[in-house]
């Protein structure tokens, strides 16, 4: 079925969205409410997520989901705080107990980790690996920075604010720049484009992973789990373990990328009518 944004008109996660944005999990609620499928689901305090109690008679459901130009990847990342984006294609399938469970077990380790550090989200590791530069902190406490203040309510963390946080400590600098298309595929996201002295070149870049707790075992090769097509600026943080940023290159030399606005914030989107309707499996 095609999603039809102008239709979705409020979110589950009031704590983390503004008015008009919503995630991959207000889709499904959406979709259900539309086709009468029988859909139960409960917000769980430890693993701060909303769970699928019973989809269509059944339990151990999941998502993955392909932007404009990609393929479909699994991430291991709340369904809740995935944030919907033009062009975005979502399948939500049966997945074993087992995926269920280490699903669950991540998310579980994250939240014992922000009670632990007393609500505060402190990483025990972010590392930069990249040509010129191998930099590694300890200990990093995230602080929110408003980045996409548009979407997210003020006290939201990202992957990016990690970055930010990092630059206000004093431990490194960086650029970054919105991003409105690659090869005419939509991204409307910020990418960083510069850690100290070291700038991404045409597709060469900073390609980030953040990792929650312990290696799963069941889920996808490649992309997927813990690294996935999302800009870190949309990344909704809890508590994860680790932030590995890496140097690659997903182009020729000489593609370049179309960046607008280098400094600033991007506007809000003025409706959700404007996205179209996009395809939903």
């Amino acid at each position: 079925m095609n999603i039809n944004p102008s239709e979705i008109n409020k979110t589950v996660r009031e704590d983390i969205f503004n008015k008009g944005y919503f995630s991959a999990f207000d889709v499904l609620l959406w979709a259900c409410g539309k086709k009468n499928i029988k859909l139960q689901y409960h917000f769980d305090e430890d693993l701060k997520t909303n769970v699928i109690d019973d989809l269509n008679g059944s339990r151990d459901w999941w998502y993955s989901v392909k932007y404009d130009g990609g393929g479909f990847e699994e991430p291991a990342h709340r369904m809740d705080t995935h944030p919907y984006k033009n062009k975005m294609a979502i399948r939500f399938y049966r997945v074993s107990p087992e995926r269920t469970k280490e699903l669950c077990d991540v998310f579980r380790e994250e939240v014992e980790r922000l009670n632990l550090n007393s609500g505060r989200v402190i990483l025990e590791e972010v590392t930069l690996r990249s040509p010129g530069q191998r930099l590694n902190f300890l200990d990093v406490e995230v602080k929110p920075h408003r980045i996409r203040g548009e979407m997210f309510k003020p006290d939201v963390l990202t992957a990016a604010d990690v970055v930010y946080s990092l630059a206000e400590n004093g431990k490194l600098t960086f650029d970054n720049a919105w991003v409105n298309d690659i090869d005419n595929n939509s991204v409307k996201g910020y990418f960083f484009t510069r850690f100290n002295s070291e700038e991404g070149k045409g597709k060469a870049g900073f390609l980030h992973t953040l990792a929650l707790g312990n290696t799963l075992k069941h889920g996808k090769k490649g992309f997927g789990d813990y690294t996935f097509n999302i800009t870190p600026d949309t990344r909704v943080l809890v508590s994860p373990k680790s932030l590995e940023w890496k140097w690659v290159n997903f182009g020729k030399s000489g593609d370049e990328f179309e960046i607008f606005t280098a400094s600033g914030k991007p506007k809000p989107r003025k409706s959700r009518k404007d996205s179209g309707e996009e395809s939903y499996e």
